[in-house]
């Protein structure tokens, strides 16, 4: 934790930012012990993945093992902090809540089924939130087909997806295997 600004560590003239420069905020104004504070919180946050889950809620039972197998994954990573609307709580607005963590996006996990794909909202807010605001290179979606359906004739066709060769995790006889694997391929994708 870097301690910034005059108030936070009363009696302390110097201040180690980074371990990198001492600056002797004593001699420093409100306003400037302020912007100092702004501008390490903004480069500690740039470092942060925000995970959004992107789902149909006909496929909550999917989405809840998928969370079950790729806690670990999120554990290992501690500056990634993964969202779905589950999330949300009593008396929040739904669709400020939503369009606030789609604004946080920096990887989507979309699980791709008939009725994702017929979803407007899945596919017409938060998909197309995610495709104009890239941000880890081209690994931003993460798509993951649930269900057997037409992915194939989407944007989706055009991206490596999960499982391997796009194989329903339905048709798995295996569904460690298959949730593990895909856990795996998230970890790689996080790594980035």
């Amino acid at each position: 934790v870097v301690y910034v600004g005059r108030y936070c560590q009363k009696g302390l003239k110097r201040y180690s930012l980074l371990g990198i420069l001492i600056i002797d905020f004593m001699q420093l104004s409100d306003v400037k012990c302020y912007l100092i504070y702004r501008i390490i919180l903004s480069k500690s946050m740039e470092n942060i993945i925000n995970v959004f889950v992107s789902y149909s809620h006909a496929d909550e039972s999917f989405k809840n093992d998928l969370l079950k197998y790729i806690k670990p994954v999120i554990r290992s990573f501690p500056n990634v902090q993964i969202w779905n609307d589950r999330d949300m709580t009593t008396g929040n607005r739904v669709n400020d809540e939503i369009a606030y963590n789609l604004q946080k996006n920096t990887l989507m996990l979309c699980l791709i089924s008939s009725d994702y794909l017929s979803s407007d909202y899945c596919m017409d807010i938060e998909l197309r939130h995610a495709l104009e605001n890239k941000t880890i290179a081209k690994n931003n979606i993460f798509p993951i087909i649930l269900r057997k359906c037409a992915w194939k004739h989407t944007i989706f066709s055009e991206l490596l997806v999960q499982p391997r060769d796009g194989k329903p995790i339905v048709e798995w006889s295996d569904k460690d295997d298959v949730y593990t694997s895909i856990a795996d391929e998230l970890a790689k994708v996080l790594k980035q």
